[in-house]
């Protein structure tokens, strides 16, 4: 009869366990890594392939959505204010620019682009940017993370790089590639 009681107990134990795990993986978002490869890009390379160059700061960051739209799988994005202070290249009108990330954190999706820029409030910033290809007055950092620059002082780093140089030293390659 112990024995009986006891088991009985341990089953319960293990149902009670195993309901709590799967409860837990239906209200825990499901994480997904994205992974390729970066094709390296130097200063010349993203000045021309940057439809945009601006520096600025970082506004605001919008919560992450979800593109469901019929053309393709789910994407999770997150949408980002930058307010430009100066353009190095090709001025826009307007005086806000929503910068489009890959990734980020919904409801029932956690996805993080490998190589993907980061933008945080707050931060002084150069960005090298393109037109979003899906979204009209959207922009996305050309070369991913070689496109952002954190500005401190009168010096820029590369947000992969622990390489610190002159601003006015990186705004030269890009003018000299403009004319």
């Amino acid at each position: 009869m112990k024995n009986r009681i006891a088991i009985l107990a341990l089953v319960g134990v293990v149902v009670i366990i195993a309901g709590l795990l799967y409860w837990r993986t239906l209200i825990k978002p499901r994480k997904q890594v994205v992974n390729g490869i970066l094709v390296e890009m130097d200063i010349p390379t993203l000045s021309k392939k940057a439809d945009t160059i601006l520096i600025g700061t970082v506004k605001s960051k919008l919560p992450s959505a979800k593109d469901n739209s019929k053309k393709r799988l789910s994407k999770v994005y997150t949408d980002v204010i930058v307010v430009p202070e100066k353009y190095l290249k090709n001025p826009q009108d307007s005086p806000e620019l929503k910068v489009r990330l890959a990734g980020g954190k919904t409801d029932d999706a956690w996805v993080w682009v490998e190589d993907e820029a980061s933008l945080e409030r707050g931060e002084h910033v150069l960005l090298f940017l393109s037109k979003d290809a899906e979204a009209r007055d959207v922009w996305t950092v050309t070369g991913l993370c070689q496109g952002k620059f954190n500005i401190s002082g009168s010096k820029v780093k590369q947000q992969f790089s622990d390489e610190e140089i002159e601003l006015n030293r990186l705004e030269q390659q890009i003018q000299k590639v403009q004319d």
